[in-house]
């Protein structure tokens, strides 16, 4: 799994599905499954969701890539990762979380379709993605 993909999800379900929740209240669920070429990566959590109108929009928006942002900077950026390393074939979708509660985001993710990314920092090294 490419870093930098799952830790943004993880916070926004930190800071907005459980604003307002007594702490340690909340539960989130991380699941990586591959079958094939397919990765399927997940976050759901059982915090306050979002309105069906919402995971309506968000489902038709996400996946074009010219379409992103409208102040989700976080999401944002983990779709552009997505891209960039999986190619706009890569698929976001948005649900009701655990127990028609929260929110549980899916990636589904063709492994060929991976590309090669090579990030040098400043002292030269190569980072793992």
């Amino acid at each position: 799994v490419p870093r930098m993909i799952l830790q943004p999800l993880i916070e926004n379900s930190i800071l907005h599905g459980f604003s307002g929740q007594r702490r340690g209240s909340g539960k989130i669920w991380i699941t990586a499954m591959r079958k094939g070429d397919c990765l399927t990566l997940s976050v759901e959590d059982d915090g306050c969701g979002i309105s069906r109108e919402q995971l309506d929009e968000w489902n038709s928006k996400w996946n074009k890539l010219s379409e992103t942002g409208g102040g989700k900077i976080g999401l944002t950026n983990v779709m552009r990762r997505v891209w960039l390393l999986y190619g706009e074939q890569a698929q976001v979708s948005f649900s009701a979380g655990h127990k028609c509660q929260g929110l549980k985001i899916t990636f589904c993710l063709n492994t060929q379709n991976l590309r090669a990314c090579t990030i040098r920092p400043n002292n030269g090294q190569t980072p793992e993605l």
